[in-house]
């Protein structure tokens, strides 16, 4: 895949993150979140993109897309909650985290994120 392929890629998104051309870069992912609205990696990449740009809205749209056209996809959920939590908005992220785990209760990563924001808000999670 030219726009997200292997890190070692010379053409597409890494490419132009790796040359701090942002602007180019985040067309590349906009592109290929058009052909596929739940890639993982350009979601998350999408969010380290946006943190880099000052703006943290950027990811919501694409987020709310790949939950709306694959809604039980529980990876898409705890993404979108881990993000939430990133930029501060825990509770959000808490929620999101909670669906997923309420579409798939063996996520482990989702378990991880969510921990984590139990710990940003002080909440102990050992029973």
């Amino acid at each position: 895949n030219v726009h997200m392929g292997p890190q070692n890629n010379t053409r597409g998104f890494w490419k132009h993150f790796y040359a701090g051309e942002f602007d180019y870069a985040l067309e590349q992912l906009k592109y290929v979140l058009w052909v596929f609205p739940n890639h993982p990696v350009a979601l998350h990449m999408l969010g380290v993109m946006a943190k880099k740009m000052g703006t943290t809205t950027i990811p919501i749209a694409y987020y709310e897309k790949a939950i709306r056209l694959f809604p039980d996809v529980p990876y898409t959920h705890a993404q979108y909650g881990a993000y939430f939590v990133d930029t501060g908005d825990v509770v959000q992220g808490m929620m999101e985290l909670r669906k997923a785990l309420d579409l798939d209760p063996n996520l482990v990563q989702a378990r991880a994120w969510l921990a984590r924001a139990n710990a940003e808000i002080g909440v102990s999670t050992k029973r």
